[in-house]
């Protein structure tokens, strides 16, 4: 009995090592598999709910964001499903809701990589909120007209964007277009263009083009365009319609062609007829054909067409 007993105390403290040791590897286990269950969950709601909204789902892809936020709000994703859920909610038109699910991650989440990007989105925001105020019964955005609400929407965009400028060298021909484009919108076509020029790419010179057009720079807009002209027709099918109609485009035909710049890929419609004209144009030296080609092109989308100097 003594040698057991004596047995017993040299084992028991070794034995209860090996336990403990056991129990706090079997502890920590369960945490692991949590961790690795937690993130697939986060991954795979993100992923879901972001594929709602390419959809066009957008009551499904906010729930799935919400979702993601309410369930996992440590989680990586986070951020990023902030971010969606403010996309899905412009889409629903619930503007206010948006915005403040932009702002909540520069707060929540200030050292993530999507807090420096949050006043671009607060910017798309308020540009989506001018585009829902002043729509025409035809939904398609105004700019002869702007309601006080509208113009105060573009004026908060451009500070917003002006603010990211400010604050960061990052994504800035990206800030410059969208500053340019709620310009343009505003009616304010040299600070459009200037915005547009800063940004100091060929997408910027093309809408540069076409603001300086509407601001009745027409040998601007020239200088800016011709040497886009003789780029690659699929980066730019669009700007060959400048220089051959000069100015007096209607304000709806305008729109019709920024929107075009917009598009990727552009409107085939449209884009093919403006592809020939250049063929005749810059291949065959042949403006009368080149000017007739164009003018399809501006008939297929609902325009009219003028003779310009040439």
């Amino acid at each position: 009995m003594r040698r057991t007993s004596a047995v017993k105390q040299r084992v028991l403290p070794l034995v209860m090592l090996l336990v403990s040791a056991w129990l706090a590897l079997v502890g920590c286990s369960p945490q692991r598999h949590r961790g690795g269950l937690t993130g697939f969950k986060s991954t795979e709601l993100l992923s879901g709910s972001r594929l709602a909204l390419d959809r066009g789902q957008y009551e499904l892809a906010r729930a799935g964001f919400q979702e993601l936020i309410d369930a996992y709000p440590d989680s990586p994703e986070a951020p990023a499903a902030l971010f969606g859920l403010g996309d899905a909610l412009l889409k629903l038109y619930r503007f206010t809701e948006a915005r403040l699910a932009y702002d909540r991650v520069a707060s929540d989440y200030p050292r993530s990589v999507e807090a420096s990007q949050v006043p671009l989105r607060v910017g798309d925001g308020y540009v989506a909120q001018f585009k829902f105020l002043n729509a025409d019964e035809e939904g398609v955005t105004a700019i002869a007209v702007i309601s006080d609400d509208a113009r105060a929407a573009l004026a908060l965009a451009v500070s917003s964007y002006d603010r990211f400028l400010a604050a960061s060298t990052m994504m800035r021909d990206a800030a410059l277009l969208k500053k340019g484009d709620a310009l343009f919108l505003a009616g304010d076509y040299a600070g459009a263009a200037a915005a547009y020029a800063a940004a100091g790419t060929t997408e910027g010179s093309a809408r540069e083009g076409l603001a300086r057009i509407k601001a009745q720079d027409y040998g601007g807009a020239r200088s800016v365009l011709t040497p886009l002209v003789g780029q690659s027709v699929q980066e730019t099918p669009h700007v060959a319609v400048v220089p051959v109609f000069g100015g007096g485009i209607p304000d709806k035909l305008v729109l019709q062609v920024k929107a075009k710049l917009d598009e990727k890929p552009p409107d085939p419609r449209g884009a093919v007829y403006l592809e020939l004209g250049m063929i005749d144009l810059l291949a065959d030296n042949n403006p009368v054909r080149a000017q007739q080609t164009f003018a399809r092109a501006l008939d297929v989308q609902g325009g009219q067409s003028r003779d310009a100097a040439y």
